[in-house]
Formats: C-alpha cells, sequence, structure tokens
C-alpha cells in the first residue's frame, strides 16, 4: 500500500487513495488492485499476518473518521475487510494499557478484556491487574 499524503493522512487520503499493488511470485510482476479507499493504516509496520490476511490497525476517513478497526487485506480474494475493534466505555487509554483478545476470528462479539496495566496511584497498591 503507496500512500501519497501529508502529515494529516485522513483528509488527504479520501482526495488521493493510495494505490495498492500485489507482487506475483508466478509471474515475477506487480499488479494494481482495488484499493482501501475511506481507510489508512494507522501504522504500517506495525501489521499481522493472520487467516491468509494481513491486518492493520486503521482508521476511517471522512466524517467518521474517530472509527478505528482493524484494516484486512485477504491474499486469497484479494479484497479488503475491516474486523471493529472492541467498544471501550469510561476509559481513558493514555492512563493504561488494556490487553484484549478476539476469542473467535472476525466475530466482534468475541473481543475480551484479558488485562489491564495502569500506572500506580496512591489509591491503588497494585500496577497490574487482571479484567
Amino acid at each position: 500500500i503507496m500512500y501519497f499524503g501529508d502529515v494529516y493522512m485522513p483528509l488527504y487520503v479520501e482526495k488521493k487513495p493510495p494505490r495498492v499493488e500485489v507482487y506475483s511470485l508466478a509471474t515475477n510482476s506487480w499488479r494494481t488492485i482495488r484499493n482501501n479507499a475511506g481507510y489508512y493504516a494507522n501504522d504500517t509496520f506495525s501489521s499481522v499476518f493472520l487467516n491468509e490476511a494481513v491486518h492493520w490497525f486503521a482508521s476511517k476517513t471522512g466524517e467518521e473518521s474517530s472509527a478505528n478497526v482493524v484494516l484486512l487485506f485477504d491474499f486469497n480474494s484479494e479484497k479488503f475487510g475491516e474486523i471493529m475493534l472492541p467498544i471501550i466505555s469510561n476509559l481513558r487509554l493514555i492512563e493504561g494499557c488494556y490487553i484484549w483478545v478476539m476469542r473467535e476470528y472476525g466475530m466482534v462479539e468475541s473481543w475480551t478484556k484479558q488485562y489491564s496495566i495502569v500506572p500506580r496511584t496512591e489509591k491503588s497498591d497494585s500496577s497490574f491487574r487482571n479484567k
């Protein structure tokens, strides 16, 4: 995925979508495929390959730019998809680290918070809590 953007990627991706190419070992060539217009990968260097697809944390562009998802590219179908992240309420992410596990791949309802790692405060003795 090649982004042609500036520092503020969400607005720029709407104007000029990324170019997506797949390299084929069989033909020793690159070919352009339909892109993931409407999304931009937040960190293209932290990708994960699972279930024949590569996954990135991504954000939607435009009016829904605050909606974060896991963007995926399936190598078999050569199509993009998305997996919604768990709904987190009343949680200030800068105050800790939260470990979530998706129990059943692709099932948003199966997200389960495993651990909360939060800094020690005067009110709390522990810096590591289970759920």
